[in-house]
């Protein structure tokens, strides 16, 4: 299980283009990703884990298909409509292509209200 000391225990994101991703994330304290924590949406449709090849989140829905795709990410797949990229974040769009969106993200810790030292991203 990752370390959680120093991480948020919910990030509260905002910006996207699909409504349904605007909403707060708040970390599993029972599960963990490739040694990083791993976060879900409010309503459990999504959840927001760090890519292994690029070290940087990504947002999935929980299930497509019929599929849980929290099982493909645990066996290396990286399934996403919005990823964290050098320049700021990225949405899927409906014809399949990412485009840019500005994404706000609040980190809020146990111990404070809100975090807002990074707006664009969520800590690394």
């Amino acid at each position: 299980m990752h370390d959680l000391d120093g991480m948020p225990f919910q990030m509260k994101v905002s910006g996207f283009k699909n409504e349904r991703l605007n909403q707060a994330f708040c970390v599993d304290e029972n599960c963990s990703l490739h040694d990083a924590p791993l976060y879900w949406s409010e309503d459990t449709l999504y959840f927001m884990y760090k890519s292994v090849a690029a070290q940087r989140w990504r947002i999935s829905p929980s299930v497509e298909d019929q599929r849980q795709l929290l099982y493909a990410v645990r066996w290396g797949a990286e399934p996403a409509v919005a990823r964290e990229e050098q320049e700021g974040w990225q949405e899927l769009g409906l014809a399949g292509t990412w485009a840019a969106v500005d994404v706000q993200c609040i980190c809020l810790f146990e111990d404070q209200v809100g975090d807002t030292r990074q707006p664009q991203t969520p800590p690394e």
